[in-house]
């Protein structure tokens, strides 16, 4: 009898201790679904048995159909106030938008953050009548592409514009594209480059044009890209896909600003040599001298910027002087490395500098080498973010 009593109090005390856990876990579960209404992350963080259809209605309602004139685009929102990500070559030179959800809901927008290089955008919503009233909407997080491709078993949900049918798909795997990915448009009769991508993750469709797609999350309510180009091929199409999680490191300064612009990354008007490769693809030759169309002229192509390329150098490559504080970095230079926090990190691509200017917070002290490519000279330039 004591032994068998003995048992009886270990299977009191487990049970006990699985219904306290249980507790624990619904009373998270409601805080979230009834406490956090809108946060679209965490629910799916401690409740997610429900199918991809079902989680998909769920990112539609943070998706919206923004318009401005005739033209029309995708946005997502990453904040309960309002900020929608939509794709910055999207909304090119439009400032103004009207933000439609499909629950009929009606926003006024504006544009309040675009990187050209990220070819991403962000959209402030405002109620219609009162520009001052504190909006509450369903929001979802920002995730890491790159992350999520790690994963054992990766399920993705593509959503697309609320407004439209066929706007929920389920996707089973995500591929970095082993090449780099560029746009093009017309300027004088010539192709010219728009948006370069150097790590262009994609899905494969069989046929695109049967479903709507803007975006693509995990199923735990991150949003991991954008939507923003496909190839057609014999068998399936592929869509490819900008990484959004630059938004996390920028978003407090953008709900902090009218319109935020950073103060280092305003400041660069170059292009890395991948991009140059995609230039030089599209370029125009006379007597061995190379022109690109870039940030809106013809230029000539210095020849010692050609010889770098050609012998497998990185950096990025300064059009213009630099000019920051009292500091100038001159036009024509190659900036190969950059100093922050005490760590050196070389300088592959134009992103990888404007990540680190993005990081960096006022006071901070940022080294930047440079090689003047006239003199072959180089140096080491000291900022303070202002």
């Amino acid at each position: 009898m004591v032994k068998r009593n003995g048992v009886w109090k270990i299977f009191t005390i487990i049970g006990i201790l699985l219904l306290a856990v249980l507790l624990c876990y619904f009373s998270v579960a409601l805080y979230f679904y009834f406490g956090r209404v809108n946060d679209i992350s965490g629910k799916l963080k401690v409740y997610n048995l429900m199918s991809d259809e079902s989680v998909g209605e769920m990112y539609l309602d943070a998706s919206y159909c923004l318009q401005s004139g005739d033209k029309k685009f995708y946005g997502i929102n990453v904040d309960e106030s309002g900020y929608l990500v939509t794709v910055a070559s999207d909304v090119a030179d439009e400032t103004d938008f009207y933000a439609y959800s499909g629950r009929g809901e009606v926003f006024f927008g504006k544009l309040v953050f675009c990187d050209e290089s990220y070819n991403l955008a962000i959209v402030k919503l405002f109620d219609i009548v009162d520009s001052e009233k504190e909006l509450s909407l369903p929001y979802v997080s920002i995730g890491d592409i790159s992350y999520s491709t790690f994963s054992l078993n990766p399920s993705y949900i593509v959503v697309g514009n609320p407004l439209e049918n066929n706007n929920i798909l389920s996707v089973n795997s995500l591929s970095l594209y082993k090449y780099i990915i560029y746009t093009t448009s017309q300027v004088d009769g010539s192709d010219v480059v728009d948006y370069v991508n150097v790590n262009a993750y994609y899905y494969t469709i069989s046929d695109h044009s049967k479903y709507s797609q803007e975006a693509i999350f995990n199923r735990t309510g991150e949003l991991l890209g954008l939507v923003y180009s496909y190839s057609d091929n014999a068998k399936n199409d592929e869509m490819f896909i900008l990484s959004v999680s630059i938004i996390k490191t920028v978003l407090d300064d953008v709900k902090n600003s009218e319109y935020y612009e950073n103060s280092l990354v305003s400041k660069v008007n170059g292009f890395d040599m991948y991009e140059l490769q995609c230039y030089l693809d599209c370029s125009n030759t006379n007597s061995g001298v190379y022109y690109i169309y870039f940030d809106g002229l013809w230029r000539e192509v210095d020849t010692n910027l050609i010889t770098k390329y050609q012998n497998g150098f990185d950096g990025v490559y300064l059009v213009e002087d630099f000019v920051y504080g009292d500091e100038t970095i001159k036009g024509n230079s190659l900036i190969t490395s950059v100093n922050y926090k005490q760590k050196s990190y070389s300088i592959t691509t134009k992103l990888d500098l404007f990540y680190l200017f993005y990081q960096a917070k006022s006071g901070e002290e940022i080294k930047i080498t440079w090689q003047d490519l006239d003199t072959t000279t180089i140096s080491t330039t000291s900022l303070v973010v202002l």
